[in-house]
């Protein structure tokens, strides 16, 4: 069965490791844009696509999927301040009635259909709150901290710092998860000054030190490309 939900990608970071440009509008070896070919994962099995962008990358995104076939699928949301992941996902809730989400980072290359697919026909929005693809990993900006179920504890993040863990498992960027329960927990954790990064931002990912453990699953990814996200030109190597 070919379940249909609704995707948000925080789009809306200032790409400043990656040099002066925006690394959303880099072009790949198969002359799709970073954007475009993190879209293109997702977009079988999306109902709508929430994109929060910036200032400067609002118009030249619509521009540049103006003529997609997928266009009328697409939602931008513009943020004017730099918050953070999880603020660019809570606004994104707001818009939206839908139950069930996933969120993908913009950059995550290395993401597979076979994963968006598999996790989507894994996900129970009756026992699960959140579902994240993981794989083992060496020099990974982020480290997923499991109990003996496998279920997910906490998620280490470095992904704002040059700084990586030298082994661990990394997640792919990707996450299925309840609306109810993850727009509580941004909304609880908000003004929790714990959860800010060194750029006094909230992310994401820092909210899984709050979440119910129990109902926060981990799967183990088909395919190692999967943790392949874009942070420096440094990490377009890997994708040779």
């Amino acid at each position: 069965m070919n379940k249909k939900i609704t995707f948000i990608i925080p789009a809306a970071g200032n790409s400043s490791r990656f040099g002066k440009s925006d690394k959303n509008f880099y072009k790949l070896d198969n002359k799709k844009t970073i954007l475009e070919n993190t879209i293109d994962k997702i977009e079988k099995h999306s109902k709508q696509i929430i994109i929060i962008l910036n200032k400067s990358n609002y118009l030249p995104s619509k521009y540049l999927l103006s003529k997609k076939k997928y266009f009328k699928k697409i939602k931008f949301l513009k943020q004017s301040k730099l918050k953070g992941t999880a603020i660019a996902i809570r606004d994104a809730l707001k818009t939206s009635k839908e139950k069930i989400f996933g969120v993908v980072w913009s950059d995550q290359i290395g993401l597979s259909k076979k994963t968006v697919k598999f996790s989507i026909d894994k996900f129970d929005q009756r026992k699960m709150h959140i579902i994240v693809p993981i794989n083992y990993s060496k020099n990974c900006y982020t480290n997923v901290i499991l109990n003996k179920n496998n279920n997910v504890k906490e998620i280490k993040n470095k992904s704002n710092s040059k700084k990586v863990f030298k082994n661990g498992f990394n997640d792919c960027g990707f996450f299925i998860f309840n609306k109810s329960k993850i727009f509580k927990l941004i909304n609880k954790n908000i003004k929790n000054k714990k959860l800010l990064n060194f750029k006094s931002e909230y992310d994401f990912l820092n909210l899984f030190k709050n979440l119910n453990e129990n109902k926060s699953i981990s799967i183990l990814s088909k395919d190692k490309k999967d943790i392949l996200g874009i942070n420096t030109k440094r990490d377009l190597i890997k994708i040779k």
